[in-house]
């Protein structure tokens, strides 16, 4: 099997039907571990303020990602490449991915 790389959707399947997610784990980790962490995406657009949205492109229809989703998943379990996001999504993703989870580089609370 291909490694997925950060970027990348994949197809994976959601009970009896197909779902995309965007691997968002470093590379570095994609290669040497057997799951990587994705976020899935949904067309179910609610205007939650930790989702980001993916216009057509790459996929075909509006679709949003919940960056509160974070979730590991096999290798295995990813099904086929649907292609990879623009880098500027990708920036706007892990910027909402540090708000959602109160991380700056560099920085830590007590």
């Amino acid at each position: 099997m291909t490694t997925p790389k950060r970027g990348e959707i994949w197809w994976t399947p959601a009970g009896s039907k197909l779902r995309p997610v965007v691997v968002v784990s470093a590379d570095s980790m994609n290669r040497r571990l057997t799951k990587v962490l994705v976020v899935p995406g949904t067309t179910n657009l609610r205007g939650w303020p930790d989702e980001v949205l993916l216009h057509p492109g790459v996929l075909n229809e509006t679709t949003a990602f919940c960056c509160r989703e974070v979730t590991p998943l096999a290798i295995n379990g990813l099904l086929n490449r649907a292609g990879a996001v623009p880098d500027s999504w990708l920036a706007n993703f892990c910027l909402t991915l540090a708000r959602v989870f109160d991380c700056a580089e560099g920085t830590a609370t007590t």
